[in-house]
């Protein structure tokens, strides 16, 4: 299994046959000595491939429909919040139960418009777009445009992924020029517990000073 440090980028090659059993390990980076957070069960990731490729609810678009609970913007202080955007139910339904595994809570749009409703009422840390053919979907590049116009520091909370079939989570480029943090390819979804997790932990880290120096300049501020 690839890992990778959040904190100085190094990436690793780690046998996990050789790990203890558990959905998460922290272990040292051996070159900067962060905390490196990961999964060492695979077979709980390709649990989720094998359950959503036999469930017929996945197969007939049904895994799409709305649960009551999705139209309030009511969440608990403290928790990690996410959107998503899927047209394909199979991807749609792998990233659903990857998130639900990394304990987030999850609000799904259909558009641009439903996104912009999202937005407007919470702060959410996670917005995943999923483009299912090589065709570029224009519901996407119209929601990377509505986030872009997103106020500095709310912009600077949200991480965008965009799973892609051209996508690379180590092409930085594309992901710049597309306007987003991060692509992934549908290949690559396998491995998305351990690929968000170093992903965020590095953003984290690199903005760190701004969110620092926001709240100083908060704390000084006049009324």
């Amino acid at each position: 299994m690839k890992v990778t440090c959040g904190n100085c980028g190094q990436s690793y090659n780690i046998d996990t046959t050789k790990l203890p059993a558990g959905d998460k390990i922290t272990t040292p980076c051996p070159k900067c000595k962060a905390s490196i957070v990961f999964s060492s069960d695979k077979n709980i990731k390709k649990t989720f491939m094998t359950e959503v490729a036999g469930d017929e609810a996945v197969k007939e678009g049904l895994s799409h429909k709305k649960l009551d609970s999705e139209y309030y913007e009511f969440f608990e202080s403290g928790k990690l919040t996410s959107i998503i955007y899927a047209k394909d139910p199979y991807n749609y339904e792998v990233l659903k139960r990857s998130l639900h595994f990394m304990k987030y809570e999850i609000r799904t749009v259909q558009n641009n418009y439903e996104l912009m409703e999202r937005l407007n009422y919470h702060d959410y840390d996670l917005l995943v777009l999923n483009q299912s053919s090589m065709e570029a979907d224009e519901e996407i590049a119209t929601m990377i445009s509505t986030v872009h116009h997103l106020s500095r520091d709310k912009r600077r909370k949200l991480f965008v992924l965009y799973v892609l079939p051209q996508g690379n989570t180590s092409n930085t480029y594309l992901a710049f020029s597309l306007g987003v943090n991060m692509t992934m390819s549908p290949e690559e979804l396998e491995d998305f517990v351990d690929i968000i997790t170093a992903a965020l932990q590095l953003q984290d880290i690199t903005y760190r000073p701004f969110t620092t120096a926001l709240g100083r300049s908060s704390d000084n501020m006049l009324y």
